[in-house]
């Protein structure tokens, strides 16, 4: 999912976060953005924080990427991609803490996979 793309890993990190709230664009293209952010956020407070943000908005949470994954979906994983840090977990934990418990359950097994939700 984290592998670089290569129409997205040339552009800015401020195009990057526009195109991913850009509602003109198509929810592939939105989703592929935050994907790269995810991939830039290492270090990168102002990106994190904008990945939490889209974790937690309606919009996000409401839009379908692929399948059942929604942008929101999308933002939790890029976050817990880039975020080792144990602080930076609990945040995303506490964001988590606000979805709905039956999107959250359908989430966390769509990612059980994955080490970047290990904790």
């Amino acid at each position: 999912m984290f592998e670089p793309d290569g129409e997205f890993a040339t552009r800015a990190r401020s195009e990057l976060v526009d195109i991913a709230q850009d509602r003109a664009r198509s929810v592939v293209v939105r989703g592929r953005s935050i994907l790269e952010v995810g991939r830039r956020a290492h270090g990168d407070p102002e990106l994190a924080n904008a990945l939490l943000k889209w974790l937690g908005e309606a919009e996000f949470q409401r839009l379908r990427w692929v399948g059942a994954a929604t942008l929101a979906w999308i933002a939790a994983a890029a976050f817990g991609y880039s975020q080792h840090d144990p602080t930076m977990r609990e945040r995303l934990q506490v964001a988590l803490s606000l979805w709905d418990p039956e999107e959250l359950g359908i989430m966390l097994a769509w990612a059980s996979g994955e080490d970047w939700f290990s904790d």
